[in-house]
């Protein structure tokens, strides 16, 4: 079944000269392909899973030093593998959906209005949102697993579909997009769809990885963002020109640190497969679900939607 789902995939790939998605330069190799077709599992497009450290060749643009992939795996192919895609935690999403809330709350940014949420897995991060704020909200989400592990109180709120094929009008005072751009083949699309949905004025949130924050280039290709899923890379540069290059203003680019289980944190470590293992299967246990939190190399930032 592997084998199929391999050859499926090599199948819908499409060639194309990409340029940087974030600033729109060139790009030239900077890391090859690290593939193993023997990884592939019904995980491999899971978010929090045990890094497999695979990944397609990476470009680096001569401008932003953003890391993307020139060859892209089709929307097709994208859905299928989200779709089938095992959910993996309830409890790591629980912790990071704190972490988003905290921030947007500092910036005051759920005072009122509508909320949209784009990747929003079981729905943690809106049912913060709307247990703790006045705002209302809305979810998209690929993966029917992580839908049906969704609390029952936002479960209806969130719509099993793709941004590009979502429909809507522009209602949302805020759209986030968080750990969700570095997966998508249309990262311009992303930004252009969110810039529509949004209301005068409206913030587009992104929480994305930093490829240059201190842990990443320690482990370099052993840090968990060299992913299979991961299409592009960003950094503080690269994710500053995105946003402005669409208009944005007020632009706010900044790391923030995750609270997450001990677990989660080791999973993510550079220790034996075998260890990674023994704790996968009891991550849910107490003695591994004492949170921590730690600045790891995750960015958020903030655009406004200029005034019309």
């Amino acid at each position: 079944m592997v084998g199929q789902e391999i050859l499926i995939k090599l199948t819908l790939m499409r060639s194309s000269t990409r340029r940087c998605p974030c600033c729109g330069d060139f790009g030239n190799l900077r890391f090859s392909s690290k593939v193993d077709d023997s990884l592939f599992s019904s995980r491999s497009y899971s978010s929090r899973k045990i890094p497999e450290l695979m990944h397609y060749p990476y470009l680096e643009c001569v401008n932003c030093r953003t890391l993307f992939v020139e060859n892209l795996p089709s929307s097709e192919f994208l859905q299928s593998s989200y779709n089938k895609a095992e959910f993996v935690s309830g409890k790591d999403s629980g912790y990071a959906a704190q972490t988003y809330f905290d921030q947007l709350s500092r910036m005051n940014l759920l005072n009122h209005g509508k909320l949209l949420d784009i990747g929003c897995s079981d729905g943690a991060f809106i049912s913060k949102v709307e247990s703790e704020s006045v705002m209302n909200v809305l979810g998209i989400e690929p993966s029917l697993q992580a839908i049906e592990n969704a609390d029952v109180t936002v479960r209806d709120k969130i719509h099993h579909t793709t941004l590009e094929r979502f429909e809507g009008e522009s209602e949302f005072n805020v759209v986030t997009c968080c750990q969700t751009v570095e997966h998508l083949n249309d990262l311009d699309g992303l930004i252009a769809k969110s810039k529509k949905l949004l209301v005068n004025q409206g913030h587009l949130v992104l929480v994305c990885h930093d490829r240059f924050s201190i842990v990443n280039r320690i482990l370099g290709e052993k840090s968990p963002i060299f992913d299979i899923e991961h299409l592009q890379i960003l950094n503080k540069a690269g994710v500053k020109w995105l946003l402005k290059r669409h208009g944005f203003v007020d632009v706010k680019v900044r790391p923030i640190s995750n609270k997450y289980p001990i677990a989660y944190w080791l999973l993510l470590s550079p220790i034996p497969k075998v260890a990674k293992h023994f704790i996968d299967v009891r991550r849910d246990s107490w003695y591994f679900s004492w949170g921590i939190r730690i600045r790891v190399g995750n960015l958020i930032a903030v655009g406004k939607q200029a005034s019309e």
